[in-house]
Formats: C-alpha cells, sequence, structure tokens
C-alpha cells in the first residue's frame, strides 16, 4: 500500500466502494419474491440493457422498466425497515 501512488490509492478505494455497494445490492435481493424481479436485477447487475433483458424474457421495454422501478422501490423500502430497526435498537 506504501508503494501505490495517491492515484492508485484513490482508484482503490473506489474499487472497494463499488464492491460494497454490490454486496449490499446483492444481500438485498434476498428479500425479493418475485422471480422475473430477481431476473431482472442480475441482468442489470450483469450489465444488460433494457433491450437485452426485454429480448431475454420475451417483455416490453416498458415494462422491464416499471418492473425495475418496482425493484428498486422494494430494495428502498426494505432498507429504511432494517435503518428504522437498527434506530430501535440503539435507544432499548
Amino acid at each position: 500500500m506504501d508503494a501505490m501512488d495517491a492515484r492508485e490509492k484513490r482508484l482503490l478505494n473506489r474499487l472497494k466502494e463499488y464492491e460494497e455497494k454490490v454486496r449490499t445490492v446483492e444481500q438485498m435481493a434476498d428479500y425479493l419474491t418475485n422471480d422475473k424481479h430477481l431476473i431482472i436485477l442480475d441482468c442489470m447487475m450483469e450489465g444488460m440493457s433494457y433491450r437485452s433483458i426485454s429480448d431475454h424474457l420475451g417483455i416490453n421495454r416498458n415494462k422491464i422498466r416499471d418492473m425495475k422501478n418496482d425493484v428498486l422501490c422494494q430494495i428502498c423500502q426494505k432498507c429504511h425497515e432494517l435503518q428504522d430497526l437498527k434506530r430501535e435498537k440503539s435507544y432499548a
């Protein structure tokens, strides 16, 4: 780590942040119950476009977009619930 210059350290830190974000999204995927939502999330994590996901599932691109928004809403809702639980435990 000492041999790295400032640019390399910054890039390494950015990589670690991305890895943490990916881990968090993958953990949140455990709370999704709809199989198509899971498939869409997996495809998006692989970098697939709306068009390629729609071809893969045989669903309209607009429907894919709507389903992605549903996935994000479910994940955000679960994040808020978990934060509320942590907050309640810290007061106890």
